[in-house]
């Protein structure tokens, strides 16, 4: 992990430029920075979640052997709800993998930056946006680049400490970009913003 205090970061050079190949979208706003980022769970969640599945078909197993009745002796209509109630939760279970994933593949992330606070923001094409997180710049004492966890943001408010992880799943070029660029946006006042709104390319 590599660490960069925030006055060493303000104090160096802005690239001109995004690093080559790169997931990020940099606008310049009135009020300061927009930075679209690419949306990504923890592996702890997808371990989680498929290790629920396979909890799933251990239960029913469980069931269908301790539990499960002479089908013969049953009525169809019987034995139907006893198949739908075997086939049903593993069907729902899937159809959420399925929904989670492809909610995964198409979620970002933005982060509305100005000089007073950095929001965090889950955004979809389709579905509600979602505020994941808000950071007040003034606070910010160092940011650390991680390539397997991403930005952490570290700051301290009324003596109380935080720490935030953003940007996991970027090379470390694109992490560098964003701490430098999180810097540029720490040196700047309300008096240094509007009057512009374009690409960074």
């Amino acid at each position: 992990m590599q660490y960069f205090d925030i006055d060493e970061l303000t104090a160096a050079e802005l690239p001109t430029r995004l690093p080559a190949e790169t997931k990020m979208g940099v606008w310049k706003r009135s009020t300061g920075y927009e930075v679209i980022l690419p949306y990504r769970h923890k592996r702890i969640f997808w371990f989680l979640l498929f290790t629920g599945f396979i909890g799933l078909l251990f239960a029913e197993y469980f069931i269908a052997y301790n539990f499960y009745p002479d089908m013969a002796l049953l009525s169809i209509g019987q034995q139907a709800i006893w198949y739908f109630g075997y086939v049903i939760p593993i069907v729902v279970y899937v159809s959420a993998i399925g929904i989670i994933i492809s909610i995964a593949r198409t979620a970002q992330v933005r982060i509305d930056m100005t000089p007073l606070t950095m929001m965090f923001t889950r955004i979809r094409p389709s579905g509600p946006a979602k505020k994941v997180g808000e950071v007040a710049v003034r606070q910010i004492q160092g940011i650390s680049i991680d390539e397997k966890r991403g930005l952490l943001i570290e700051g301290s408010i009324s003596e109380m400490t935080y720490s935030v992880w953003v940007a996991r799943g970027l090379r470390y070029e694109d992490l560098h970009y964003l701490a430098l660029l999180m810097g540029k946006n720490a040196q700047m006042n309300l008096q240094d913003v509007g009057g512009y709104e374009s690409q960074i390319l």
